[in-house]
């Protein structure tokens, strides 16, 4: 990891300063992302992501073992903590309002009692966008997680368009008069 972080840096100088700060504050600056996001490999993000900050930054820092540069130091990575912080508790909230809200809207169990073939027949009727989403996550069983880095589309945006296809697809067979 040491080593990403001199690439960012220009002189010998600059990164023979900056490996010494790492050895210095690293520890400590885990200590501080962990406290906060009480996860080891969030915590390690944090870390990475707030060396990358001060690599961009490291022409602030006058002298590296001193009170300023140990409060900028922590600084960077208590704000970089919370940022992922509040990055993970919206995501969690987002995909549990999403699940409740898609899953009150359509019950799968309707679903559940149509012949497969007819359903797979109304799936294929679908536009691409929905037709695709439901062939990975149904019919191939792929997570939701999977199903959306496969589309190259958020999970959020995943579930938003699984509950869309899944009111078409609901629509389509209430007009031929299936459920």
């Amino acid at each position: 990891m040491l080593g990403m972080y001199l690439a960012v840096l220009d002189s010998d100088e600059d990164k023979s300063r900056f490996e010494k700060l790492y050895n210095l504050y690293r520890q400590a600056m885990y200590a501080v992302a962990y406290g906060i996001l009480h996860n080891q490999f969030d915590a390690e993000d944090a870390v990475h992501e707030s060396f990358l900050k001060i690599a961009d930054h490291f022409e602030k820092i006058e002298e590296i073992k001193c009170p300023k540069t140990k409060a900028f130091v922590v600084i960077i990575v208590k704000n970089t903590s919370i940022d992922i912080y509040n990055k993970n508790k919206k995501t969690v909230e987002n995909t549990i309002f999403i699940d409740d809200m898609y899953n009150r809207i359509i019950d799968e169990k309707v679903f559940e009692d149509i012949d497969y073939q007819l359903l797979l027949n109304k799936i294929d009727e679908l536009p691409e966008t929905f037709k695709d989403i439901l062939y990975l996550r149904y019919v191939n069983g792929f997570s939701i997680e999977d199903t959306a880095s496969l589309l190259g589309i958020s999970v959020d945006a995943a579930y938003k368009r699984i509950q869309r296809a899944k009111i078409i697809l609901n629509d389509k067979l209430k007009e031929e008069s299936v459920i």
